[in-house]
């Protein structure tokens, strides 16, 4: 082993190399997603929205840190981290913040359709004030395999649009039952 010409040395390189690549390729095996047959068994979409409400706030900061425009509504002389005393203000705001959130859901029977909640009619600068915030859009499907074994899969509505109700698929799980959504081949395959 010691005494092996460099002709000897450079076999022993390749053959370990190719060994190697294997046993990756055995570990990728073993480790891929496999392949369920799933029937979508539940379709379904869910839209909500954020109502927000202008508030009044109360906050406190360094006073050489605040904006000559904030309205401060009091004073007093605190500890500042770097050392020595310096001035802390009390200082009043709005804020937009989240009130409550607002969502319709239904089937593949009803169109999907934003929620139209009823805000407070008064002007937008004014505290109390409502309006919508951020808008999230979830399209399900729920499929399961023939030992009635489950998967939730959250999809883009056009992917969602495409999937028949009871029609059978391919969706790829790993070993650990996780279901890999973005692999998901729709279409008839059949049973069994």
């Amino acid at each position: 082993m010691f005494g092996d010409t460099p002709a000897e040395k450079r076999r022993r390189r390749r053959e370990l190399g190719v060994f190697l690549c294997f046993c990756l390729i055995a570990l990728l095996w073993l480790l891929r997603p496999r392949g369920e047959l799933v029937e979508a068994e539940r379709i379904t979409w869910r839209l909500e929205i954020e109502v927000e409400r202008l508030q009044q706030e109360t906050s406190s900061d360094w006073c050489r840190d605040l904006p000559a425009s904030v309205p401060i509504t009091g004073r007093r002389l605190a500890e500042h981290p770097d050392g020595g005393q310096l001035e802390r203000c009390q200082y009043s705001s709005t804020a937009w913040r989240t009130l409550w959130l607002a969502h319709d859901e239904g089937d593949r029977s009803s169109p999907p359709r934003w929620p139209a909640p009823t805000l407070r009619a008064l002007p937008p600068d004014t505290p109390g004030a409502e309006r919508l915030g951020h808008r999230e859009a979830f399209y399900e499907v729920v499929f399961r395999n023939s030992d009635d074994q489950r998967w939730t899969c959250r999809l883009d509505e056009a992917s969602w649009q495409r999937v028949p109700l009871g029609g059978w698929h391919r969706l790829p799980v790993d070993r650990w039952s996780v279901a890999h959504c973005g692999g998901l081949r729709q279409g008839w395959f059949g049973r069994g």
